[in-house]
């Protein structure tokens, strides 16, 4: 038995703790996927110094630049191909397991998303 569950795009920028809102499930796989191509969800421990290095590092690899001429993908008139291609490095679902009507997670572990790689 899997339960799939879609997340509809953060409002806000940032990490923001979405753990809660698939625990006590009946299934034994719980599918999580965003619905935004330019949000990404994906599993770790909850430290803020932690988010600012990914926000950092996606940053360098990945800058955000709304010119036409570094994303082509500009040119349909929105300026976040950086977005896009972020979204692909952290992920855009995860899968985990349930034990016990419980999240199979790490002690530290949430199961976050993002819509920080919209912003740049």
């Amino acid at each position: 038995m899997s339960n799939q569950c879609p997340l509809a795009a953060n409002p806000g920028s940032g990490f923001q703790i979405v753990t809660g809102t698939f625990q006590h499930r009946a299934a034994k796989i719980l599918d999580i996927a965003v619905e935004s191509e330019s949000n990404a969800v994906f599993i770790n421990d909850n430290e803020p110094r932690q988010h600012h290095d990914y926000d950092k590092w996606l940053e360098e690899l990945i800058p955000f630049a709304p010119s036409l001429e570094r994303y082509h993908h500009n040119r349909t008139g929105e300026d976040n191909a950086d977005a896009h291609r972020k979204r692909q490095i952290m992920g855009r679902e995860v899968v985990v397991a349930i034990t016990d009507g419980r999240l199979h997670l790490g002690p530290w572990e949430h199961i976050f998303i993002t819509s920080s790689i919209v912003a740049g």
